[in-house]
């Protein structure tokens, strides 16, 4: 990285305080320090979107179902209850103080964004899921083929460019960690989750279909 010194004239003595700035130290009269670095320059999204590798599909099935936004016959904009009987599973859920209920359905990889009771650390189970997440252990793809494991290119390709695109880095350097469809409700990501997108290899890790509250 190039360096370089910043020189500032301090004020004399009989002025008023003089106070060198951040990352700056007076020596001899003046401030010395680093002028701050420039910034790296990113790689363009559009030029990943437009370069990304083959797409590699999973074999079709009717586990998901990215049209309505579904998992397994749960789907979002459901009733807590109703993801609940769909999936034969109760949900393990914690409350927020924001009134938000995170719940997670064990041993399938299906998560759930919903209202809490006010003033409960309890779901509410009738209050709509405005946002259902597949990862992790989950199994199965839609009629497509698109799901877990689906290269990134496969949800460009039957979906089209995406209104949103997050570049993040891999090991072999940067791609696409994660791609938003407004019209669809659809995030789909590559990395574990939105917080440490950097391990980015090209496939998909997470699904997440949302409604507007």
């Amino acid at each position: 990285m190039i360096r370089s010194i910043l020189l500032v004239p301090l004020m004399a003595a009989c002025g008023p305080p003089n106070f060198c700035g951040a990352y700056t130290t007076e020596v001899d009269g003046v401030c010395v320090g680093e002028a701050p670095a420039e910034a790296p320059v990113l790689p363009a999204v559009e030029d990943y979107l437009a370069e990304m590798g083959d797409c590699i599909l999973q074999e079709p099935g009717d586990e998901l179902d990215l049209q309505a936004g579904c998992a397994l016959g749960a789907c979002v904009g459901d009733t807590l209850a109703e993801i609940s009987a769909a999936l034969a599973a109760e949900p393990v859920c914690d409350v927020y103080g924001t009134g938000e209920a995170y719940c997670g359905f064990r041993g399938l990889g299906i998560r759930t964004l919903s209202a809490a009771f006010p003033d409960e650390a309890e779901p509410d189970p009738d209050a709509v899921v405005i946002s259902l997440w597949v990862s992790g252990e989950f199994v199965g793809a839609d009629s497509e083929g698109l799901g877990l494991g689906t290269g990134m290119r496969c949800f460009v390709d039957q979906q089209g460019m995406p209104d949103k695109a997050t570049l993040g880095p891999g090991a072999d350097g940067w791609g696409i960690a994660e791609a938003t469809w407004y019209d669809l409700g659809i995030v789909v990501r590559d990395g574990a989750a939105p917080w440490i997108q950097t391990d980015v290899d090209g496939s998909v890790d997470q699904i997440t279909f949302f409604i507007d509250e």
